[in-house]
């Protein structure tokens, strides 16, 4: 009996860890594609907003310019940085904590950061052919917290099981200290009547 227990409880076990692991990777692939469907969505936005920066910069200051103004104030949560010609000196940023970017070594380290971070990063092509300034981004916050999601899923899934398995242990114990208690109560009922019949 208590070997076929002990093979029951195994079996849960290892349904229960299963049922986990499949959740997780289920998970993994679907918040993968999720994300490469949404840095594909992030690159074509950063590609627009590319091209409006051009215009903007290469527009006749007589000419209207609201269309281009109102694409470039919609980015609001792709970081940005736009350098000039060199490539060195950071002309403008979006999308980042301002009083961290006064500081000139922690703006380099984030535009070293940006260069490294292997997205492709845009020109802008002045009207004499040459490149004036280069757009450099990154991921926003909404996918970065998003790589997170199939980990914190795993923890609640796996504090859910432990849970379960406790619970599950808990009222076996109650059940098993109840058949106890049944047995001892019906063998000292039935030890009670021959023992009072003798000392009758």
């Amino acid at each position: 009996m208590k070997d076929k227990d002990y093979r029951y409880d195994k079996k849960w076990k290892i349904i229960l860890l299963a049922f986990a692991a499949l959740i997780f990777v289920l998970s993994l692939i679907y918040t993968n594609n999720l994300m490469t469907d949404l840095r594909h969505e992030e690159y074509r936005r950063m590609e627009l907003w590319s091209h409006a920066m051009g215009d903007f910069i290469n527009s006749d200051p007589e000419s209207d310019i609201g269309f281009l103004f109102e694409v470039l104030e919609n980015n609001q949560t792709i970081p940005v940085i736009l350098v000039d010609a060199d490539n060195e000196t950071i002309i403008s940023y979006r999308n980042l904590d301002t009083i961290k970017m006064e500081d000139a070594e922690y703006a380099a380290e984030k535009l070293e950061e940006f260069r490294n971070n292997g997205k492709e990063s845009f020109s802008i092509i002045g009207p004499d052919g040459e490149v004036m300034n280069t757009i450099y981004y990154s991921d926003s916050l909404l996918l970065k917290k998003l790589q997170y999601y199939p980990y914190v899923q795993l923890i609640l899934i796996a504090i859910f099981i432990v849970m379960g398995y406790i619970v599950l242990n808990v009222s076996r114990r109650s059940e098993q200290n109840h058949v106890w208690l049944g047995m001892s109560k019906e063998t000292a009922h039935q030890l009670g009547t021959p023992i009072s019949s003798l000392m009758a």
